[in-house]
């Protein structure tokens, strides 16, 4: 590793039905550690979204700089919803 190097992961959290950010971002810090995942205590529905087995995954390469990357995969499934 280079020094200097950040080792998180910032989600940024859309609201889709007015096209603006919401909220702050959901940040994971690496080695991730799921018993210290602080976004989990307050959460009511207890059933995590799930891939199927033929998960499509790619990196889009036209939006990937040295300090970000952006990535596709196929919608979730959930038992409540997963829009985007």
């Amino acid at each position: 590793m280079t020094t200097g190097t950040v080792n998180k992961v910032l989600i940024k959290r859309r609201d889709i039905h007015n096209n603006d950010w919401t909220g702050e971002p959901y940040e994971i810090s690496f080695p991730a550690n799921k018993r210290n995942f602080k976004y989990m205590d307050a959460r009511k529905d207890k059933q995590a979204p799930y891939f199927n087995r033929d998960v499509m995954l790619s990196v889009v390469d036209d939006k990937t700089t040295l300090t970000g990357l952006t990535v596709m995969l196929t919608q979730a499934k959930d038992n409540l919803l997963v829009h985007d």
